[in-house]
């Protein structure tokens, strides 16, 4: 899974959740995938999604940093 893959499947996540994944699936990128594929899913067609991004970028930062433009 690239960083891009795994910012998005955390955007994907936070949308539902409302927050980031839990720090002990980054290394399980089976778990990963399966819950973006099912969050997908969840989302597919909900247009007030994007409402609920709100403090992702300040999320990420914070934990990740500039993870998705590092090597993959």
């Amino acid at each position: 899974m690239t960083n891009k893959e795994f910012k998005w499947a955390n955007e994907l996540h936070w949308m539902v959740k409302g927050h980031l994944i839990p720090q002990e699936w980054a290394g399980d990128e089976q778990q990963v995938k399966s819950m973006e594929d099912s969050y997908f899913k969840r989302l597919w067609g909900n247009h007030e999604a994007l409402y609920r991004k709100d403090g992702f970028e300040l999320a990420w930062e914070k934990r990740y940093g500039n993870l998705e433009n590092s090597a993959t």
